[in-house]
């Protein structure tokens, strides 16, 4: 079973297409989005009207929930929350933000035999961000540029009371900090993957960001049985200068000014630019 997973569209339409068109290439079997999908870029109703379209199963992020009206970004004001989400609350409308305020936390499913659960943030939170512990660093590890892959040393595993106490799964995929990452926990444990983001990452590299997850059942090759799994990391080009000219189009430089730099440096906080 091939299945590709999407998380942080953040309103980010060209961006979206791009990936979609590659994965419909690659003859997958099933897409997912792990949330965030609407705050920030200037195609924030096209963007959830294409997920709803194509019935792409979706969790809900932390900005889709603020949208929804169900908190604010933390430390800021409910005043200055909601003038800053006017905008984007206007494009949406009553009944896309309706559907974005009940998607669900999580999803549990089954692909090929792995039993796979899929959140925006981490299992407990959708504003706490799961990162590998590498040497020399303290929990929850430093981004760095580019996707990672391997099996750095693992921390916060299933059983000693971090994000994911409790959780009975080979796989694990998340998003919220923009970040490629993929890594098995502790070395055996299940495997954790961020797909990075389609509209906004932030690894220094501007290209649309997405995985690819394959499965295939073998009980007889893997330990306790369990299924083979694949993951690949996917980049996608697309027109960043375009949607930059939308969101300036759109009027949306009062409330977001970093978006252009954002989306040209790859970065949550870009370099000035002259």
């Amino acid at each position: 079973m091939r299945v590709a997973v999407i998380s942080d569209i953040h309103g980010n339409g060209p961006a979206l297409d791009a990936v979609l068109a590659d994965i419909a290439a690659r003859a997958v079997d099933a897409v997912y989005c792990l949330g965030d999908v609407a705050f920030q870029g200037p195609h924030a109703a096209y963007c959830v009207d294409v997920l709803r379209e194509r019935h792409i199963p979706t969790v809900r992020g932390n900005t889709d929930r603020y949208l929804a009206g169900g908190g604010r970004p933390p430390g800021m004001p409910s005043g200055r929350a909601d003038a800053l989400l006017r905008p984007w609350r206007e494009a949406l409308g009553p009944e896309r933000l309706a559907w974005l305020g009940v998607l669900p936390e999580r999803l549990e499913v089954t692909w090929g035999g792995a039993a796979a659960l899929l959140v925006h943030g981490s299992p407990r939170s959708d504003e706490e961000p799961l990162l590998p512990r590498l040497p020399g660093t303290g929990p929850g590890g430093a981004p760095g540029t580019g996707p990672r892959t391997g099996s750095p040393p693992g921390a916060d595993s299933p059983g000693d009371g971090g994000p994911l106490a409790g959780v009975d799964a080979q796989l694990v995929l998340f998003g919220h900090h923009h970040l490629q990452l993929a890594w098995r926990q502790g070395g055996t444990g299940p495997w954790m993957v961020g797909p990075g983001s389609v509209g906004m990452p932030f690894d220094g590299d501007p290209r649309a960001a997405y995985a690819l997850i394959t499965v295939e059942e073998d009980r007889g090759a893997s330990r306790f049985g369990a299924p083979r799994m694949a993951v690949t990391l996917v980049r996608v080009p697309y027109d960043v200068e375009a949607v930059i000219a939308a969101h300036r189009q759109a009027g949306l430089m009062d409330y977001n000014p970093l978006f252009p730099a954002q989306l040209r440096q790859a970065r949550m906080h870009p370099a000035p630019q002259g």
